[in-house]
């Protein structure tokens, strides 16, 4: 992916104007320009950045919550990631190229779904330092981190799908920001209140 997308923007390179829209703001106006050659940076480079940091988080991960536990899950959400940075610089290639289309909904369409697929994959997760729902209840029990990401994925899912739907129908970032932040904070306020159930219940037997 990212040598397709180094290789596209060569290609292209050309025919873009020298100065390209880089930052839409919440209202879906444009609000940020730069220069044509800050494409490769936010395209085939941090798409890049993203594979090297996917690479060495394993080798400094601690031992006691090693990544390779979790290793095709972990490839799936670098992949999903990096997948992720890849649609939306075509977005913004097309868009530097002149091609019009409704930029903001296929923006918000697009992490929609990565949501979405995300979320499907969290209970797959152990626990970890870097990916997943990690808060301080979680973090402290293994018990409380395989329930939070059972409900992760329901919520997660269901929020992608709602996102999916404000963006193609309404296309308002705000509203879309508004579901998407109600879908990420469920799974965290879940993790407390399930942590101090066990708590009250004396069944925090595997407190790490």
């Amino acid at each position: 992916m990212v040598i397709i997308a180094f290789l596209s923007l060569i290609f292209v390179y050309p025919q873009i104007p020298l100065q390209v829209p880089v930052h839409w703001g919440l209202s879906g106006v444009v609000d940020g320009y730069g220069p044509k050659w800050v494409l490769f940076l936010l395209g085939p480079g941090l798409m890049a950045a993203e594979v090297v940091l996917f690479a060495i988080l394993p080798r400094i991960a601690p031992k006691r919550h090693a990544l390779e536990s979790f290793e095709p899950t972990y490839l799936q959400f670098m992949l999903l990631t990096v997948a992720l940075s890849g649609y939306l610089f075509a977005v913004l290639l097309a868009v530097a190229m002149g091609l019009q289309f409704q930029t903001m909904p296929a923006i918000l369409t697009g992490i929609s779904l990565v949501i979405m697929l995300m979320g499907n994959a969290l209970e797959k997760l152990q626990p970890n330092y870097f990916i997943g729902i990690r808060t301080p209840w979680t973090l402290a029990s293994t018990r409380v981190w395989n329930s939070t990401h059972r409900f992760a994925r329901k919520s997660l899912v269901l929020t992608g799908l709602l996102a999916s739907a404000v963006a193609i129908v309404d296309g308002s970032p705000l509203l879309w920001l508004t579901a998407v932040l109600a879908g990420a904070l469920a799974p965290v306020l879940y993790s407390l209140v399930f942590y101090k159930h066990l708590e009250r219940q004396g069944q925090l037997d595997d407190v790490a």
